[in-house]
């Protein structure tokens, strides 16, 4: 768990307001003082849909791990009504019901006998997992669904934040009207409970069913996965298609130009399973996002997302960021024997995108140029992630992007 920090501020200044930035407005800013940031993971799955355990499992887990805010975000489901689930399916074996015994206690596992001589063990709901791991300023738990659609074998996933009940997926005669109606559908569902909800499109090369085209085709999209802890997302992309990063460049260089907001990128682990750890299987902590909020209330967390205040991370963690009006600063929070590598990519006019620069260290400011359409930051370092989702990673963050001084003015 990274250190508690106090923030710099966490007002969004006037100036930094109209460039969607979270920053002081210097040019040239001081030493910046270390941020609070909690950190959450916004794309987990239990029993109640795919994974393969119980939620109140799954939700110790994170706890334990020193996560801030969790979402169980299942496949059109959110865990509000009674579920039994069969004892000895594979995914809830009699050995894994005696594990949860064992730890929450006999009295705190539902268990029930069916009338042809098996067990069923009851899932516990989003309501009672607050009661019982409720730690006020400490763990939140966020409402959320994986809303799950598809259009001719392409899957449409997009992870709806802060909801209040299910959102049906919505359908489409082509694969971007499937996306944007799905969007517009979760948009809607905020404006019907006067709730504030976040939506972010999940792994777009799962099952190679997105090009970076569709997904500039879809003015509405915010956010995206950049990095996702399944085996099966293909995050590297291939020989002949896209890494989710490129895909990310490609969607804002596009952005930009047509003087449309910037899409963010968030960071998950998408975890299916908690029994067996190693490469191949989809497992928790993987990947998450660390953002910077004035308090971990849901309103505050999806607040600074929405502006950016945060990044997403296999593992590096940072001391700072500062996206002024005159540059992009990043500062690591460094571990002792890492090196770190701060890269800056984004596109200039009349070019396509491309790295800017690379510092070697955990320090390094990037002074926009007059030609800069966007800017965006990555550390990578070099300690390989412990439990990668492919083969040779090392641990790495992803920031948020900013519009630069040739961007076209917001229409």
């Amino acid at each position: 768990m990274p250190p508690r920090f106090s923030p710099a501020s966490l007002l969004l200044p006037a100036c930094a307001l109209s460039v969607g930035l979270w920053a002081a407005c210097a040019t040239q800013p001081a030493e910046p003082e270390a941020m609070r940031f909690y950190r959450g993971n916004t794309h987990t799955h239990t029993l109640w849909s795919d994974g393969d355990a119980s939620p109140d499992w799954v939700t110790a887990w994170y706890r334990e791990q020193d996560f801030d805010f969790l979402v169980l975000s299942e496949h059109n489901i959110v865990a509000d009504h009674e579920r039994w689930f069969a004892v000895g399916d594979g995914r809830l074996t009699a050995e894994r019901l005696a594990d949860l015994q064992t730890k929450f206690g006999a009295d705190a596992v539902e268990v029930r006998e069916t009338a042809e001589g098996g067990q069923e063990m009851r899932l516990p709901t989003l309501a009672e997992l607050r009661e019982r791991f409720k730690e006020p300023g400490e763990f939140l738990m966020i409402t959320g669904e994986e809303v799950t659609d598809s259009f001719e074998g392409k899957n449409v996933h997009i992870n709806a934040l802060n909801t209040v009940s299910v959102i049906d997926p919505q359908h489409g005669t082509t694969l971007n009207e499937t996306i944007a109606r799905n969007l517009e559908a979760i948009a809607l569902h905020g404006v019907e409970h006067d709730q504030q909800v976040f939506a972010h499109l999940n792994h777009p090369n799962f099952t190679w069913s997105m090009t970076p085209e569709d997904l500039a085709g879809v003015p509405a999209l915010r956010s995206f996965e950049v990095y996702n802890g399944h085996p099966s997302v293909n995050n590297r992309g291939d020989e002949n298609r896209p890494s989710t990063e490129a895909m990310w460049d490609f969607v804002n260089h596009a952005a930009v130009r047509e003087g449309r907001a910037l899409v963010l990128g968030i960071a998950t682990d998408d975890a299916h399973h908690y029994h067996d750890i190693r490469l191949g299987k989809s497992n928790p902590g993987r990947g998450w996002i660390q953002v910077a909020a004035a308090e971990l209330q849901p309103e505050s967390i999806l607040t600074a997302i929405e502006a950016g205040a945060f990044y997403g991370s296999s593992g590096v963690e940072l001391h700072s960021f500062d996206r002024s009006q005159g540059g992009y600063q990043v500062q690591v929070l460094p571990e002792e024997g890492v090196s770190y590598r701060i890269q800056f990519f984004g596109a200039r006019v009349g070019e396509q995108p491309a790295m800017f620069e690379e510092v070697v260290g955990t320090e390094a400011r990037y002074a926009f140029t007059e030609q800069d359409l966007f800017v965006r930051a990555k550390v990578v370092s070099d300690r390989p992630h412990p439990n990668p989702a492919e083969e040779g990673e090392t641990e790495c963050a992803w920031l948020q992007p900013v519009t630069g001084p040739a961007a076209p003015a917001r229409r």
